[in-house]
């Protein structure tokens, strides 16, 4: 995995119709040791695979297709989790038994073993294949989960989601050392979920669930910070945490919740200063759209920040686009 890019992207629509069924046989199924066959025809297979130290993780969309996983020699050293984005079902086989999920369930799955399965709907898989060593290092006794339907209102699935989105949304590659922090937390909170499935929450490392709690508070924020109201009790409400513990989550990072929240909104007003339609608002409008209900406090934590006032990053901003739209 090593030598492989840190994402990899497939999507049979960059193919012409007649090409899919083709690509699938030649291309996608031999890459990942799996026989597709579509049942419906509409094939629209596509993947998103994210690289880390003795992982992946891989979104998936699919149309109604069966799947017939080969075992290699190359690949029985791992462990597959496996849900669904989307409300679809799907039926497994797998170890001799024979589960349909449906909504978010997950199952735990074996690399060492044949697998086949049905997507009986439009749907929108979630895989994270993991090392077997790596696991069972932090959950000894995973091979009794698999094929023990997991339920996706389990909190631990819940924050293993939540954490995975989050890192699917960073934009920037993550470093090396960083990229194994990460690991870390996933395979934390892969044992974690594991051992909640079965009612039995043993010694799982609090920092990966610390981790991933603030990634998930962190995406919410990003989601409701141009509420000029929010607080840090609303973060404790929606996410049913004391505010202590909420406090806690941003001291770990060297922050507090009101450092945060500014960073954040000042970062979404300097990304807008910059952008076309936002060169049409005042930027006292823009200010009060990012969350700021006082402009001067705005623009003094702007220029603080950046070095500049809100003025000047608009100024630049459309002379830049005034010199492109003459060479375009």
């Amino acid at each position: 995995m090593a030598d492989l890019p840190k994402h990899l992207r497939f999507q049979l629509t960059d193919l012409p119709v007649e090409n899919r069924r083709a690509a699938l046989h030649d291309i996608l199924g031999p890459a990942l040791n799996m026989s597709f066959s579509p049942t419906a025809d509409d094939v629209d297979i596509a993947a998103d695979v994210y690289m880390l130290p003795h992982m992946w993780m891989m979104y998936t969309r699919t149309s109604p297709t069966k799947v017939d996983r080969v075992v290699s020699e190359a690949e029985t050293d791992h462990f597959e989790l496996v849900w669904d984005k989307a409300p679809s079902r799907m039926r497994v086989a797998h170890l001799g038994r024979e589960i349909e999920t449906a909504n978010g369930t997950a199952l735990l799955t074996s690399m060492s073993d044949s697998f086949q399965s049905e997507v009986l709907s439009a749907s929108k898989p979630v895989v994270l294949r993991i090392s077997r060593a790596t696991l069972l290092a932090k959950a000894p006794d995973a091979e009794e989960a698999l094929m023990r339907p997991i339920s996706p209102d389990l909190p631990a699935m819940q924050m293993l989601d939540s954490y995975m989105e989050f890192l699917r949304d960073q934009s920037r590659p993550l470093d090396p050392a960083l990229e194994q922090v990460v690991a870390d937390h996933l395979c934390h909170l892969v044992a974690l979920t594991l051992a909640s499935s079965r009612g039995k929450i043993g010694s799982v490392d609090g920092e990966s669930v610390r981790a991933a709690r603030f990634a998930t508070i962190a995406r919410w924020i990003a989601k409701h910070m141009t509420d000029p109201g929010l607080s840090i009790s609303d973060v404790a409400a929606t996410h049913k945490i004391s505010e202590r513990y909420a406090q806690l989550l941003f001291a770990e990072r060297g922050t507090t919740f009101s450092r945060y929240l500014l960073a954040e909104r000042l970062s979404l007003a300097q990304y807008r200063l910059s952008t076309s339609p936002a060169l049409q608002s005042s930027i006292a409008d823009l200010a009060f759209a990012c969350g700021f209900g006082d402009l001067s406090y705005f623009n003094r934590a702007f220029r603080k920040t950046y070095g500049e006032t809100p003025s000047d990053v608009r100024n630049r901003a459309t002379i830049g686009r005034q010199i492109s739209s003459q060479f375009s």
